[in-house]
């Protein structure tokens, strides 16, 4: 109460003490928003400042895409997992990141059957996300490796960063 007062040995002077307070476990709404894609048109989770976001962070399926994870801002941000600790103290959004992918196809021009195709992001080697074909045997020819035509075009190793945002 205002004015109590309370003897604490050693001091020989006034001190004042200062109340701390600490938030009640509220629980905060976190908005889910899929940026135009996933399994989910809209959303939202409970989660608490101070604790994680738990198990309850979905990872939504998106075709032709891949998941990168929710963030704090629609561009830029800070990426959030189930693990990361809640510090916001209001109800707040999160924004899921999507990383569109491509799929590059095989024609052995002659050399037996086609291999499977490949899945591919813009900005990242060809090979990045696994899968790259065994060379392709055509009787008394050597190959010389995989080309964007079938005729000159451009020679494209698996190590190639991959510039082309379409299928290929």
């Amino acid at each position: 109460q205002d004015g109590d007062t309370f003897s604490v040995a050693g001091l020989t002077e006034d001190v004042t003490a200062t109340a701390i307070w600490f938030e009640k476990d509220i629980p905060l709404t976190v908005t889910l928003d899929y940026q135009d894609g996933g399994d989910t048109p809209s959303g939202s989770i409970a989660c608490y400042k101070g604790a994680p976001y738990g198990e309850d962070l979905p990872e939504p399926i998106r075709s032709g895409y891949r998941f990168d994870g929710w963030y704090t801002a629609a561009e830029g941000g800070t990426k959030v997992t189930g693990d990361t600790t809640v510090n916001e103290s209001r109800d707040h959004t999160l924004y899921a990141r999507w990383v569109q992918q491509y799929t590059v196809s095989f024609d052995t021009n002659g050399g037996g059957a086609a291999p499977a195709s490949v899945t591919v992001e813009t900005g990242a080697a060809y090979n990045a996300l696994g899968g790259w074909p065994d060379v392709p045997i055509r009787e008394n020819y050597t190959f010389d490796g995989w080309y964007t035509a079938a005729e000159g075009g451009t020679k494209v190793a698996s190590t190639d960063t991959v510039t082309q945002e379409q299928d290929h």
